[in-house]
């Protein structure tokens, strides 16, 4: 293992996970951000094993970035994203290699590209309450995605705390309130309406979810990922 492979490594095991304990989806973020990093490298000729700290710089980290944009087609918000993962992965390098502090300076000094405001949409009250009515109670998978639903608007979570949810997490009994484990391993009790508890002990016992479990899953049983959300929105 050459020396830029262990920074990498350490940074991963030691740094994020074991001290710093950053979340699931924190780590996702990083680690695509660096398995891009080492693919755009090798577009340049160099495999992964053979790179060397030194071949890294201000321009080599602005062409990886504008790379990103016009072949992997990310939006600038990615981007963006992508950068904050690489100038973390660099600042644990100056502290543990201060003799590339030129190098790790240069790269902490890009600025993020800016981007234009969306207007957020969103749903009326009509609106939400018409698609609510559009669900079959009795039918198993339109169950499943009101209970979704349902849990996101009234609580307000995230949809990394969402997938998260295990059947301990949840108190149905007055007061009902579910568990959220947020950003930085923060933790949120949220109350639940009882018209939401309704819909989530009937989801839990046609589905005979048990308590270890996590409390929503796809169509193979596996845990609900964020992209599987994301369709069942749209």
């Amino acid at each position: 293992m050459n020396e830029f492979s262990k920074l990498v490594s350490d940074f991963f095991i030691r740094y994020l996970t074991n001290q710093k304990n950053a979340s699931e989806n924190t780590i996702k973020t990083y680690r695509d951000a660096v398995v891009q990093l080492l693919e755009f490298m090798n577009s340049k000729g160099i495999k992964a094993n053979k790179i060397k700290i030194t071949y890294f710089s201000y321009d080599i980290i602005c062409e990886y970035l504008e790379w990103l944009e016009s072949n992997k087609n990310v939006s600038v918000s990615t981007r963006n994203n992508r950068l904050a993962a690489i100038k973390s992965l660099f600042k644990y390098v100056s502290y543990h290699r201060p003799e590339y502090m030129n190098i790790c300076t240069s790269i902490l000094e890009i600025h993020k590209k800016k981007t234009e405001s969306v207007p957020m949409n969103y749903l009326t009250v009509e609106a939400f309450q018409d698609m609510l009515k559009s669900f079959d109670k009795n039918n198993m998978r339109d169950l499943r995605d009101l209970a979704i639903i349902l849990t996101l608007y009234e609580s307000g979570a995230r949809v990394s705390e969402l997938i998260n949810i295990k059947l301990p997490d949840l108190r149905l009994t007055k007061p009902a309130s579910v568990v959220l484990y947020g950003k930085g391993r923060k933790v949120r009790i949220i109350p639940l309406d009882y018209s939401v508890t309704e819909i989530l002990k009937k989801y839990i016992t046609i589905y005979k979810i048990k308590d270890s479990e996590y409390l929503f899953f796809n169509s193979k049983g596996e845990k609900l990922t964020r992209e599987g959300v994301n369709y069942i929105l749209q």
